[in-house]
């Protein structure tokens, strides 16, 4: 992970509960992590389906930990550019050195 150009991005952790099997939000916690802001390689996007294939992707690296979403969480989402991001794939990196995180993170669209 870069030293420089490292930015602080504003995130959003939404809690799901299920009430009548329909989900509702129950808990947001908002927070920020400090990372590296990169656009994605092909072969990053082998971890992200490609149906959630969008023109605005980004690479996130850093030290601290998203969530990727299940049935009881929703992705964490983030804010970059005044623009609602959420998690698509997580991973965790080792070069022997620093252990980080990768994140690919995709333009949240309204339906």
């Amino acid at each position: 992970m870069s030293l420089l150009g490292n930015i602080t991005i504003s995130c959003k952790h939404v809690s799901t509960n299920w009430d009548n099997g329909r989900a509702k939000e129950t808990v947001t916690t908002v927070f920020t992590i400090v990372g590296s802001l990169q656009p994605p390689k092909q072969a990053d996007l082998v971890y992200v389906p490609e149906a959630r294939w969008i023109n605005k992707m980004y690479k996130i690296v850093t030290f601290d930990t998203l969530t990727l979403g299940d049935q009881n969480n929703g992705a964490d989402q983030l804010t970059i550019d005044n623009e609602q991001y959420e998690v698509m794939s997580a991973a965790k990196w080792k070069n022997g050195l620093l252990y980080h995180n990768v994140y690919i993170v995709g333009l949240v669209q309204a339906l």
